[in-house]
């Protein structure tokens, strides 16, 4: 793989790392911890037959009308 591609994937996952998620509460969180979260509440809506809507405006509604979609697969 071309040297640019992995330093360009690098400095993505390192943006990733040190991203850095504040809650309601002032506590800050990775986002591997919200990526969590969300996934363990949206597993538990589901399986109680409830519904999960992504809702986005212009561009954000197609991501999130792909996210729907990648979600119900």
């Amino acid at each position: 793989m071309d040297t640019s591609i992995k330093s360009y994937f690098s400095s993505m996952l390192s943006a990733i790392e040190l991203a850095e998620v504040i809650d309601n509460n002032q506590v800050v969180h990775s986002v591997d911890y919200f990526l969590n979260l969300f996934w363990a509440k949206a597993k538990d809506t589901h399986s109680k037959g409830n519904k999960l809507m992504f809702v986005g405006n212009g561009g954000s509604s197609t991501i999130a009308s792909h996210m729907a979609e990648d979600y119900s697969k």
